[in-house]
């Protein structure tokens, strides 16, 4: 299997997996162009996807997600409270509702979505199988939950929120309702949060872990990549490697 983020951020989160010859997306909230730029440059044709997952509704993660299905004529998989709070998604004519919890089948892949707190209308991590590996997605998180933490100690590698360095945060510029929005339990986790949640996280199995949706005003890959390493080496592990996924542009393939 095969993952990489195609733009990790605020402003845009797409990441193509890959297993077997089949390809899939988790999101699609880049530009069509940006993502089919993406996509090319991993050798992918856009029409031979079997589907595009959508987390929740935000802009950063739907994006061109219906445009790219009416284009390509690819599939939507979304949560059914999702896509009762969207009414351009609802009208997709290739979407496939879910209640978060299922598992779906999309080609090769068996995705399992878990129910995140985010203040998203049914939003969702994702651990995604073939080929007896897993990788797990899991941003725009409010606080853990024991579920998804006992998802992401049975995945091969993860892809996990770094979003915020709360002193940046609280310090910054940001409007204070934004702030605590941000900081709240239906927001987005901080580097010292994301640590915490990594440490119970790592297993035997795990091989690599990608730090995601890294704020651009409240965050850099410095911070948020000391904050990881820091406690995985309190904790005495050393052999998983750990990479912070790039705002704009692709990142590189994590293969396991």
């Amino acid at each position: 299997m095969r993952l990489q983020t195609l733009g990790s951020g605020s402003s845009g989160n797409c990441t193509l997996v890959q297993s077997g010859g089949a390809s899939m997306l988790v999101d699609a909230g880049l530009s069509m162009e940006k993502i089919e730029n993406g996509l090319a440059a991993a050798d992918v044709a856009p029409e031979s996807l079997r589907g595009i997952v959508i987390t929740h509704t935000h802009g950063d993660h739907l994006g061109c997600a219906v445009k790219m299905s009416r284009h390509h004529k690819l599939k939507i998989f979304a949560s059914d409270s999702a896509a009762r709070a969207n009414a351009v998604l609802a009208r997709a004519k290739r979407l496939e509702t879910f209640a978060p919890g299922a598992t779906l089948t999309i080609g090769p892949f068996e995705v399992d979505t878990i129910a995140i707190s985010h203040d998203a209308p049914g939003t969702v991590a994702c651990m995604i199988r073939a080929e007896n590996k897993q990788f797990g997605i899991a941003t725009d998180l409010g606080r853990t939950c024991a579920a998804l933490e006992r998802a992401l100690a049975a995945c091969d590698a993860f892809l996990i929120e770094f979003n915020h360095d709360e002193a940046m945060l609280r310090d910054g510029m940001y409007p204070w309702r934004l702030k605590r929005r941000v900081l709240s339990e239906e927001g987005h986790i901080s580097n010292d949060q994301a640590a915490a949640i990594l440490s119970k996280c790592v297993s035997p199995r795990t091989r690599h872990v990608l730090l995601a949706h890294l704020s651009e005003k409240n965050n850099n890959p410095t911070l948020a990549l000391e904050s990881a390493r820091g406690v995985l080496e309190k904790s005495g592990i050393v052999n998983i490697k750990v990479e912070a996924a790039p705002r704009a542009e692709p990142g590189a393939a994590v293969e396991v």
